[in-house]
């Protein structure tokens, strides 16, 4: 194999396959056989990652700063990185530098953020074309989370508006190097959607932080979320619980559900599968958008997120003892006696502290970080108690005496006396625990050792997949109990695995020629659907996609660069503030009524139904002249 004595000048945030095209057009051959020139013997198809950089940097005498610089400035593997181990990294850094099976690149987490079209912003176009005589393919715009361009708000474009050509193939062998459609000659640069959104200069901020992240790997970054939402109180204090639909909720309340539909993040998928893997080491990186948001949602920006340095820690419940015993009877009433404590997390912290010389049993509650510990309840007084009320009793004593050499009351000392004389409790205990049980260690500590929770819970599974039949699915099944189902995937897994039907998998085969038509039939009838209900809300893109299968919203957020018609059919159908107000009026007029306000004014209106701030200046003042004509 000849050597190479020539690499094309690159260009800032230049996608590799643009420098491998632009190495094409100033070779004599054939693309298959420039691309080898360039890279060596490679398998056939597209190059989204750099390969065999050692070979060209030793050809061409440079140092190892060149491999470096394309690996950082032309490969989406900086995006990549921070959702990787380190191991991951120096393995997928060794197929990027050597000439290898490809199996390092092959990875489908590698690719599941990148656009299968290669995208262009029209003016991006235009001002390459001007400085540099030539359009590139930019690395920014082939990210799947984005539709439109962050610096000019212009949507991307993948496809020639004449002849509907895609502007490159997979393969790499054709794209623009000029304004034009190298197949019919069509300016690309022509507007298409008049729609122009301001410059998102927050997001390139956040996007160019994380890129230049060189040191950043999955666990530094799921140590540095588990702080932050730690800190906000978003982590049960017991430390393995997120309170995620807290956090969503926020989350998705600073942004709004506009600003995320933008990067297909629809408001239920937040809410409900997704939130299940939110956080998950091993999903993290199919979703970069969300978590660059969140970075920003928790600490205003990227670059504050990594740089800041937080510390998060929950004080012991009820410190380290040792603590009190609290009988009275007891030699070592109010000293600490106690050395050992059994913390329970729930809601609160229960701490359950046994005398180790009267038997005793008493229980506190308290939250973490609070210096105050609630008052006591008595599970049990113990064996020493109960002794003295037996020996009392045979003394000839009544209820009132013993109750006071006891320090307690009549209550109680029946309760302790009434297996001894033979009565029972009116009311039995659940599930046949027995009383002198309960008097020697508590009805809670009973209740445990009387059932057995992981055969009740398969119990609960085995009964949900009978009552369901062979048909059912595991997420029908997961509705029976979701807590149940949840604690036993966790702990006993391959039990499931064996009992639980196996996952359908979908298919992939997708008609692209007929997507769009079909997509276009489904949103229409969405529309018409939602709009027929009439609802007291708005009529946002959440509110139309919910009236289509997950499946056909999947296909649309994934495919909507390349679905014009359907596109424009959901966007102009979104309600706005105007539409919203006048279609609802009635309701709006009738919560008035309601309310202790009678001729409320404009502002009050707009603290009663913030949408009306959002509207023009005609429907407000038509909105008074209706509440007035309403209160004649």
């Amino acid at each position: 194999m000849k050597k190479i004595i020539y690499f094309p000048p690159t260009y800032p945030d230049e996608d590799f396959r643009s420098i491998v095209h632009r190495y094409y057009l100033r070779s004599a051959k054939s693309f298959e056989l420039s691309k080898e020139e360039l890279l060596g013997k490679i398998k056939r198809g597209p190059i989204i990652y750099p390969e065999n950089l050692t070979r060209i940097s030793n050809d061409l005498g440079l140092m190892k700063d060149f491999e470096n610089e394309i690996i950082e400035n032309h490969s989406y593997f900086p995006m990549i990185r921070p959702f990787l181990t380190k191991e991951r990294q120096a393995y997928i850094l060794q197929g990027m530098r050597g000439n290898t099976t490809r199996n390092q690149l092959k990875a489908l987490s590698m690719y599941s953020f990148t656009s299968s079209e290669g995208r262009y912003c029209p003016d991006c176009m235009i001002e390459d074309y001007d400085k540099y005589r030539t359009v590139y393919l930019h690395r920014l715009h082939q990210f799947l989370f984005l539709n439109h361009c962050l610096l000019h708000g212009k949507d991307l474009i993948s496809s020639c508006n004449k002849c509907e050509e895609p502007l490159i193939r997979k393969d790499g062998r054709e794209m623009p190097y000029d304004l034009y459609c190298t197949y019919c000659n069509q300016d690309l640069t022509e507007s298409r959607n008049p729609k122009k959104r301001p410059t998102d200069q927050a997001l390139i901020d956040d996007l160019n932080t994380l890129l230049k992240g060189t040191t950043l790997d999955i666990d530094f970054l799921h140590v540095k979320f588990m702080i932050y939402i730690g800190t906000r109180n978003f982590i049960h204090f017991r430390g393995g619980h997120i309170y995620k639909k807290k956090l969503m909720h926020q989350f998705i309340e600073f942004y709004g559900e506009k600003y995320l539909t933008e990067f297909g993040i629809f408001t239920e998928n937040l809410m409900n599968d997704r939130r299940t893997k939110l956080f998950n080491k091993d999903y993290m990186g199919r979703h970069i958008i969300v978590y660059i948001l969140l970075m920003r949602y928790l600490s205003g920006s990227v670059k504050s997120f990594l740089s800041q340095h937080e510390c998060y820690s929950i004080k012991l419940p009820f410190g380290f003892g040792p603590w009190p015993c609290l009988n009275p009877i007891c030699v070592h009433y109010n000293k600490n006696i106690i050395s050992k404590v059994k913390r329970k997390v729930n809601e609160y912290v229960t701490g359950r502290f046994t005398c180790p010389d009267c038997g005793m049993i008493y229980t506190r509650k308290t939250r973490p970080n609070e210096d105050k510990n609630s008052g006591y309840s008595i599970d049990t007084w113990g064996p020493l108690f109960r002794g003295k009320v037996i020996e009392l009793h045979e003394m000839g004593l009544n209820l009132t005496q013993i109750s006071k050499q006891l320090h307690s009351n009549t209550t109680t000392v029946h309760k302790y006396l009434r297996p001894h004389i033979g009565h029972r409790r009116k009311r039995r205990y659940p599930r046949g625990i027995d009383d002198e049980r309960v008097l020697e260690i508590g009805f809670f500590q009973a209740v445990v050792a009387q059932d057995d929770k992981k055969s009740i819970y398969k119990e609960t599974i085995l009964n949900a997949i009978n009552t369901l039949g062979n048909g059912a699915t595991r997420p029908q099944i997961r509705k029976s109990s979701h807590h149940r189902y949840n604690w036993l995937m966790k702990r006993e897994r391959e039990w499931m695995e064996k009992h639980l039907p196996p996952i359908r998998k979908s298919s992939k085969n997708i008609n692209r020629n007929t997507l769009d038509d079909e997509m276009y039939s489904e949103l229409k009838k969405a529309i018409t659907s939602a709009y027929q209900k009439n609802p007291h809300k708005r009529i946002v893109g959440a509110v139309i996609l919910q009236q289509v299968i997950a499946s056909k919203r999947y296909l649309y957020y994934r495919h909507r660069s390349i679905l014009p018609r359907s596109r424009e059919l959901f966007e102009s159908n979104i309600e706005t503030a105007d539409d919203y107000v006048i279609r609802t009026i009635d309701h709006f007029l009738e919560r008035i009524q309601k309310s202790r306000y009678r001729s409320p004014s404009i502002i009050t209106i707009g603290r009663l139904f913030p949408v009306v701030k959002q509207c023009s200046k005609e429907v407000k003042e038509w909105f008074i002249d209706e509440l007035e004509k309403k209160n004649r």
